[in-house]
């Protein structure tokens, strides 16, 4: 019978590039070549995973998915867990979560007993804005830290409450769809209503009720986020990746790109790409 690798807090399967501690908290940054596959391995401590490069299935607990750049995993405690990892290999920036801070994702309702998986929400904003501030040495990192760490929290839990108390309603998956597809263009709240056969005002507070984000503000982290993904993976100028993403200009493109990660478009593709 295999054993399990027991891994302790702030351990991870794979190469450690970076490890830093503020406000308490234990940031990892872990490479993963190509084709790698971790042992069967549980984590005394819970911990967040931002897949910052990358790809791969994961099975965690019941669950087995794959996550790919930008995902952001919530895991519990002691669950059993592996992955393999794509051609590609990866790179992840890992949170570990003290019982301190599992006990406030807990209070809030935040953490559940098996892992939870975030796509294309306010977490992988929020995310973005922790790794950059964690690499950072001044005074005021802790206090930033902190504070988006209790954002995380609050994040996590308006999202696990509203898939509870209510189901989406159908017309609004299709409104999604449609801003996926056509972020790059330039929408309106009254087109998109007449596609989905509802009145505008009720699209625009019923789709901030279950997302937590006006359409404007989907639409505009949408553009981000395809923006992140360029900067990472192509090697289209600023300009180019701007115009891409449906941004008029790159000075708007880099303001709302400041606003949202913390970071300059250059900055972030220094950071994360190696």
């Amino acid at each position: 019978m295999q054993s399990v690798l027991k891994l302790r807090g702030g351990q991870f399967c794979g190469e450690t590039v970076a490890e830093r501690s503020v406000a308490g908290l234990r940031f990892t940054e872990t490479f993963y070549p190509p084709d790698f596959k971790t042992p069967k391995h549980l984590h005394v401590h819970g911990y967040l995973c931002f897949i910052l490069e990358g790809s791969c299935f994961q099975t965690s607990g019941s669950k087995r998915r794959e996550a790919s750049a930008s995902d952001v995993i919530l895991h519990p405690p002691a669950q059993l867990e592996h992955e393999q990892f794509g051609t590609t290999g990866g790179r992840i920036f890992h949170v570990d979560l003290d019982t301190f801070w599992l006990n406030r994702f807990r209070e809030y309702r935040a953490l559940l007993d098996d892992s939870l998986e975030f796509q294309r929400t306010p977490l992988t904003m929020l995310m973005m804005k922790l790794y950059a501030e964690s690499r950072y040495a001044d005074t005021v990192a802790p206090l930033a830290v902190e504070g988006l760490m209790l954002e995380i929290i609050a994040a996590a839990s308006r999202r696990l409450s509203t898939s509870v108390q209510s189901r989406t309603p159908a017309w609004l998956q299709t409104v999604k769809e449609i801003l996926h597809d056509q972020f790059q263009e330039k929408l309106t709240l009254t087109v998109i209503a007449n596609e989905v056969g509802v009145h505008p005002v009720y699209l625009a507070t019923t789709f901030r009720k279950h997302a937590g984000l006006t359409v404007g503000e989907y639409v505009r982290k949408l553009r981000i986020e395809f923006a992140c993904t360029e900067l990472i993976t192509s090697k289209r100028t600023l300009v180019e990746i701007a115009h891409a993403a449906g941004f008029s200009n790159q000075a708007h493109f880099s303001r709302v790109f400041r606003k949202l990660t913390a970071m300059s478009p250059t900055e972030y593709r220094i950071a994360f790409r190696h």
